[in-house]
């Protein structure tokens, strides 16, 4: 259970780190278009939003390359958890439940199902 919570906040923070320049940049470009457009007695809404989308547009292709290895390396680690260390450690979210089905034994990778119908269970 420490796996998982460790990688949900993990992943919140990486969340944190690729939006926070966008937020921040399109706040203070907001901020100084607000004071800009006090000083000039320009009341329009639709002024802030040109720059700020020009903004936000020009950090993500500089740095969308980043945010991408960034979140690439988060996906490879969720797999990697996922699919290789849970697994080993034994660790399992709900005990197994009993199953129709059952499951003889085969070589690794190889499965074959057996239908056991049930006692009321009629062909």
């Amino acid at each position: 259970m420490d796996y998982l919570l460790e990688h949900v906040r993990k992943g919140i923070m990486l969340s944190l780190m690729i939006s926070m320049p966008l937020v921040l940049a399109a706040a203070a470009i907001g901020l100084l278009v607000g004071i800009l457009q006090a000083v000039t007695q320009v009341q329009e809404q639709t002024i802030s939003a040109v720059p700020k989308l020009i903004i936000v547009f020009v950090l993500l292709i500089a740095g969308g390359s980043l945010m991408m290895q960034m979140l690439g390396g988060y996906i490879r680690e969720s797999m990697q958890l996922a699919f290789q260390t849970i697994p080993h450690a034994g660790n399992r979210v709900l005990p197994p439940a009993p199953s129709r089905f059952s499951r003889q034994s085969l070589p690794p990778g190889q499965f074959r199902f057996q239908f056991i119908p049930p006692a009321n269970f009629r062909f």
